[in-house]
């Protein structure tokens, strides 16, 4: 059992609790970020273009079901997620992957990054994986407008806590290219993360809501027989890897040297009171857990890492 390579189809799931294995085990990592009971911790050389980060969140009220729905319900995911430019399913790997596209804003003076992504999932009793990395595909071109960023690996890791709160732990690591310097990486993904955090807790929290008037029976993730995704074609897949420039000159037209303007933290939320309720309602909590129980918590059904309750 490996983790996928960059631009490798995984053909199966098996490789899910390897996921974590690889991205919450080895070296120890080092906490970044610490502000109103919100950690982010990093590993890898803050020199290194691509490092990997993880966070673990306690969602209180929010089911683990509700959760992985949310993540997983793409027509959802245009309500709430403003960093979205565009985001479709191209193809059907088997009844738990698809391959699909992302475009995503960058902050300002950046070019914008899109993604060509095999998503993979796993439904377990007490909890859900859901894990990201990049493929490559000729349906899905290099565009102008946007840098090719590669995704390592993305993951998810969702355990119910009782009857209606659950536990989700975070991890991700990119490469995204062009000419971003590395202090705009390493700052932007402290801010955004534990904020990314916040907007997926305040969508999961009207998610229910929503699904009741917007088609509430389909879920493919969860029910295959509705899934009308064409199956991959395995000629389509790009085996040339033609990514673009990796040192456009139009990747950075202005930056700040003040790198708190790089993100606004009010343009997902109606007011600064609303905000306010959010971030009191969401506690991230990081830690280094050993890998081994790590997995061996999802097995038995125990807690993943350290959360604390803010109220």
């Amino acid at each position: 059992m490996s983790l996928p390579e960059v631009g490798r189809i995984a053909s199966d799931t098996t490789f899910l609790l390897k996921v974590v294995e690889e991205y919450l085990g080895g070296p120890p990592w080092t906490q970044e970020y610490a502000k109103n009971d919100v950690k982010v911790w990093s590993k890898g050389s803050k020199n290194d273009q691509v490092r990997a980060f993880k966070a673990t969140a306690l969602f209180k009220g929010v089911s683990g079901s509700e959760l992985f729905d949310c993540i997983m319900d793409s027509a959802y995911r245009k309500e709430w997620d403003k960093s979205m430019i565009e985001s479709y399913e191209l193809c059907q790997v088997h009844p738990q992957s698809d391959i699909g596209y992302y475009s995503l804003r960058s902050p300002p003076g950046l070019k914008n990054r899109d993604f060509v992504l095999q998503r993979t999932w796993e439904r377990f009793d007490s909890y859900y994986v859901i894990a990201c990395h990049s493929v490559f595909h000729k349906g899905i071109p290099v565009r102008k407008q946007c840098i090719r960023a590669l995704t390592h690996m993305n993951a998810y890791i969702i355990r119910q806590l009782g009857t209606n709160s659950c536990e989700m732990t975070y991890v991700t690591s990119c490469d995204f290219r062009g000419k971003i310097p590395i202090w705009v990486i390493n700052k932007a993904t402290q801010f955004m993360a534990p904020r990314a955090i916040q907007i997926l807790y305040k969508a999961c929290t009207k998610y229910n809501t929503w699904k009741k008037s917007n088609n509430p029976d389909y879920k493919p993730w969860l029910y295959p027989d509705q899934i009308n995704l064409p199956l991959l074609c395995w000629d389509d897949l790009d085996q040339t890897a033609n990514l673009g420039p990796t040192d456009d000159d139009g990747d950075i037209t202005s930056l700040p040297s003040d790198e708190s303007i790089l993100l606004d933290r009010n343009d997902s939320f109606n007011s600064q009171e609303e905000q306010r309720d959010v971030e009191e309602e969401v506690v991230v909590e990081f830690d280094s857990v050993p890998v081994q129980d790590q997995i061996q918590s999802c097995v038995n059904g125990t807690s993943i890492g350290t959360v604390s309750d803010s109220r």
